[in-house]
């Protein structure tokens, strides 16, 4: 057994960990979905708190640049039973997601026993997650099989 071929098959391995890490975890939240109830909301408002590293601590100034962090803390309305609720979430900074979202209609979880209690689902996060276990899958798969080959040769 000859090194090259130990470390692909290493490297496989841990892409196919850290895939089954992130769709375990990734299943956790879906299933926190089942458990709450299912309405429409939209946001109302968004405003930036966070460090600007070029202009320093600057709250509620948005740089399109990528020389900041900070948190988006969202507004959203929705309504249960003809009851209108607002709460805030908090989400970190995507550049070009902060000024599109007022207006946006969101997916709202809430809890039915207390419909004040809920949360928000972005769409983007799950997209971007899909992509994230595809690609470590596949790299995975790479790994494994040159790996395999190189072991065998």
């Amino acid at each position: 057994m000859n090194t090259f071929s130990m470390a692909f098959l290493l490297m496989g391995f841990l892409f196919l960990f850290l895939t089954l890490v992130i769709h375990i975890t990734n299943k956790d939240k879906k299933n926190k979905f089942l458990k709450y109830c299912h309405t429409t909301g939209t946001i109302t408002s968004s405003a930036f708190n966070g460090y600007n590293y070029n202009r320093g601590k600057n709250k509620n100034s948005y740089n399109k640049g990528k020389s900041f962090y900070g948190m988006t803390h969202r507004v959203y309305e929705y309504e249960v039973d003809g009851k209108k609720y607002s709460r805030a979430d908090e989400s970190a900074v995507i550049n070009d997601v902060f000024n599109k979202e007022l207006g946006k209609t969101v997916d709202v979880y809430y809890d039915k026993e207390n419909p004040n209690k809920s949360f928000i689902d972005i769409p983007k996060r799950n997209d971007e997650m899909k992509v994230l276990l595809i690609t470590f899958l596949s790299l995975s798969s790479f790994f494994l099989m040159i790996g395999l080959v190189l072991l065998f040769l």
